[in-house]
Order: C-alpha cells, then sequence, then structure tokens
C-alpha cells in the first residue's frame, strides 16, 4: 500500500483493517463507471463493474470524499477503525449497507450481517460534521433481484451528530426515541422491505413514527415513506399522523410526499384533507386502515348488488360502517371463471368509498387447491398489488371442491359443518382464527351473514 499523503497512525490503522477484504472486494472511484459516483470515493465489499470507476486499492492520494461500505454488518473492526480515523470529520458520502453482490464472510449467511445495531453504536462514538448524504441498512439492487433490508436499531444519538445532513436514506427496521433536528435536510427516504417474513422485516413502533413526523425538518422537500411490512396487521402496529406533520408545522416546504403503511381507521381522511397535502404539489399515498372488510355481492336480473361492513375487532357483533354500491352485472357466470362477475363488484365498493381496509374478507375461495391455483381472492390481491395497495384477503367457503386441503376447514360454534378458510397476505393460522373469533353461534359468522343478507335487502328495496 503506498500512501502519499502522509496520513496519521488512526488512518494508516484504517487503511490495514481495509487489507482484510479480499483485494478483488475494494477499490478507488478514479474515473467515471455507470453510476457516475464521485470521485476518489472507497467502495468496500463489491467487485469490480461496470458501476463504478473502479481502480485498485493501492494508493490514497488525499482523503476520499466518501465511503461505501457493502459489507453488512461484517467486519466490525474496520467500522471501529473508521471511527477512530479522520474520516468521519472530513467526508461529505457515507454509505453502510449491502448489496445483491456484496461480499460475504465464508462463515456467515446473507440475514446473518443486516443486524445493524452494533454498528450504529460504533459509528455513534464519532462526529460528522461535513456529511452531507447518509444511507444506512439499504441492501442495493445489482442485479435483477429482491433485496432484504436490514435492521439499524436506534439512530437518534447517530443523525444527532450529523448536523449538515441533506440526503438521508434509512433501509430496515429503525428506532427514534425522540424527534430529530436537521435544518439541512432536503431529500428522506425510509424503506422496510415488504413480503420477508423475518425477524428484520419489523415496521417502527408508533412512538418511532410519532417522533419521526414531528421532526424539525424545515428544508426538506421529498418524503418517501414505506412502512409495509410482512405481517404488520397481525401485529396491530398502526400509526396516527401527528398535527405538526398536517398542519405543515414539521415540514413545511414539502413538494413530494409518498407514502405506505398500516394506519388507523380515518387517517387517510385526515391525511387528504390537511393542508400539508393540500398544498404538496406532488403526492401519493397507498396506506391501509386497520380494520376489516367483509363484502358479499347479489345479482338481481342485470344488477349486481354489493354490500361490505367494516369492523376492527373480529369478535364485534356490529358493524363500524356499512357500505353500498350498484352496477350492471359484469358478465355472464362461467364456470371456474368466477371471478370475472365477482372482483369488478369487490373494487367497484372500494373505490366509490375510498375504502383501503387491511384485510378483505369475502364469501368464497383465495386459492382453489392445495396447488394454489388462483380464485377470487388471489386474483383480488393481486389486483391491488398491481396498485401498490398491501391488501390482504381472507376467503370463507361454504363448500368444499374437490382437492379442497384438510387443513383449510374450520368449525364454529356447535355445526360440524366446516367452513373452508385461507387467506393471502396473512399467516393461515392467523386467517382461521379470525373466522373462528368472529361473533355468532352459528357456522357463519354474525357480520359475513350480515354482508350477506344487506345485499339481499338492498335488491329487494330497489325493485
Amino acid at each position: 500500500m503506498i500512501f502519499t499523503n502522509n496520513p496519521i497512525k488512526k488512518d494508516i490503522e484504517l487503511y490495514q483493517e481495509i487489507l482484510n477484504l479480499p483485494s478483488k472486494y475494494r477499490c478507488i472511484q478514479s474515473r467515471a463507471g455507470e453510476w457516475n459516483l464521485p470521485k476518489n470515493e472507497i467502495l468496500l465489499g463489491v467487485k469490480e463493474s461496470q458501476f463504478f470507476g473502479w481502480s485498485e486499492f493501492s494508493k490514497i492520494e488525499k482523503c476520499p470524499s466518501g465511503v461505501q461500505f457493502y459489507i453488512g454488518s461484517a467486519h466490525l473492526n474496520i467500522f471501529k477503525s473508521y471511527v477512530n480515523s479522520s474520516f468521519p470529520s472530513k467526508v461529505y458520502d457515507l454509505f453502510v449497507g449491502s448489496s445483491t453482490e456484496s461480499y460475504q464472510p465464508e462463515d456467515s449467511t446473507v440475514f446473518a450481517n443486516l443486524d445493524y445495531s452494533i454498528v450504529t453504536e460504533i459509528l455513534s462514538r464519532a462526529s460528522y460534521p461535513k456529511l452531507k448524504v447518509f444511507r444506512y441498512g439499504v441492501t442495493e439492487l445489482f442485479c435483477n433481484a429482491e433485496g432484504v433490508n436490514g435492521a439499524v436499531g436506534d439512530i437518534t444519538e447517530l443523525l444527532e451528530k450529523m448536523p449538515n445532513l441533506e440526503c438521508l436514506e434509512v433501509g430496515g427496521s429503525f428506532t427514534l426515541s425522540k424527534p430529530l433536528n436537521l435544518p439541512k435536510l432536503k431529500e428522506l427516504a425510509i424503506c422496510i422491505v415488504d413480503g420477508w417474513d423475518t425477524s428484520f422485516s419489523k415496521e417502527p413502533t408508533e412512538e418511532t413514527f410519532t417522533n419521526l413526523f414531528k421532526s424539525n425538518l424545515p428544508s426538506l422537500n421529498d418524503l418517501t415513506i414505506n412502512f409495509n411490512c410482512y405481517g404488520d396487521f397481525e401485529r396491530n402496529t398502526n400509526y396516527t399522523f401527528p398535527d405538526d406533520f398536517l398542519t405543515s408545522k414539521s415540514m413545511p416546504n414539502l413538494s413530494y410526499i409518498e407514502i405506505s403503511g398500516l394506519f388507523k381507521q380515518g387517517e387517510i381522511k385526515r391525511l387528504k384533507e390537511s393542508s400539508i397535502w393540500d398544498k404538496c404539489p406532488r403526492k401519493y399515498s397507498s396506506i391501509c386502515e386497520a380494520y376489516y372488510l367483509a363484502i358479499d355481492v347479489h345479482y338481481e336480473k342485470n344488477t349486481a348488488f354489493v354490500a361490505g361492513v367494516s369492523f376492527t375487532d373480529s369478535s364485534q357483533t356490529k358493524p363500524d360502517q356499512v357500505y353500498y354500491s350498484e352496477l350492471e352485472v359484469p358478465g355472464e357466470y362461467e364456470p371456474g371463471e368466477f371471478y370475472k362477475r365477482e372482483l369488478p363488484c369487490i373494487t367497484k365498493l372500494l373505490d366509490e368509498h375510498c375504502l383501503n381496509p387491511s384485510v378483505i374478507i369475502i364469501d368464497g375461495y383465495v386459492y382453489l387447491d392445495e396447488a394454489n391455483k388462483w380464485g377470487l381472492g388471489a386474483r383480488l390481491a393481486h389486483h391491488f398489488s398491481q396498485q401498490g395497495r398491501e391488501i390482504s384477503v381472507v376467503g370463507v367457503a361454504k363448500n368444499p371442491r374437490k382437492d379442497t386441503p384438510k387443513d383449510w376447514e374450520v368449525l364454529r360454534g356447535g355445526s360440524l359443518k366446516p367452513l373452508y378458510v385461507k387467506g393471502v397476505g396473512l399467516d393461515d393460522e392467523f386467517s382461521r382464527n379470525v373466522i373462528v373469533s368472529m361473533s355468532g353461534d352459528y357456522r357463519q359468522p354474525t357480520l359475513l351473514k350480515l354482508a350477506d343478507t344487506l345485499c339481499r335487502e338492498r335488491a329487494k328495496s330497489s325493485k
């Protein structure tokens, strides 16, 4: 290793720790790559590729402008040497995360190096007065693959040591013990990758959510929040927007808002009627609210009558709200193609009343067999997924099919005749327990029977 700038002893110690990485996983950005990263950045944990302006890590002419750690939470000695070096007080750009092609020690797995809590504690020992860009816990996609972020722990103290931060991206679960004060922050993106049932993929607590949205971010222009997590409805964590955010007090200069996650019932209306939403020129919301919606459809001649009942607790005997829609029957019934008639009716009800429940309960099958051949429920969930909406579906069928698995059977009350229950987007046991715990002494739960009765009564009253 050649040093041309006579580095201090602690910088040399950092260089020596870096040398413990295989040579093909360390470089200096010396020319433009496809990503056009700033020159004189150190990249650790990724191989040479077209993305980077790769030069062998053998010559340091001056303190780097940034450091990219694509090593997960492995090699803690590198992080310890880094915070003891002169780099934290000088660099403008810092990435600590992983990638789909990053280096993994031989004795570890991908998931083993995604808990960054100890790294957070180490990084918090230094100050970062010049840092403008900080990306933490993110898994960078270098190929066509699905990445999984990690968990970064309590980052409150760490972020307090970055007073001039302008861009912050956090990947994975995190905690804030109090609101932040980042007066120069312009871009904030937080993404907890959903679809993974792992210990890392957990939504922040309600306290962390409140502290985030109460933070003093007067220069913030772009806000992207993705708090959708696998199983969040089952864990019963749902959010309420603080008034400081809705009235533009905490983030007065937002020009772009993108928010998804699980919220308390009524929060969509509060957001859409707020001053922050009204004055923001570019905005997108795909949040769900923490309630169930049971839907049934009755066909009378050329008209489909749709009824939906909402409830927040599966043991309720009465619904919170009742919703109706009517439309021309989408088409004739086709054996094996039930969804073609039913799906447009369900989406009509949701769109007409601007409903975004966490869970929809339908009269029918999610899957048609053990091989997961799509039924109405799966097609409904896919329809929402294509719109960027994370709505789970529980199918409750009254009659078995030829290949209906035995473990879909659910007995209720004193009935010896089962219902057939399967969910998509929810744990199977949770889906079954919802139906078992619903009010009613008979085979069919009270509120599911009510949805069926209401759409029939609506059809009669229209004659």
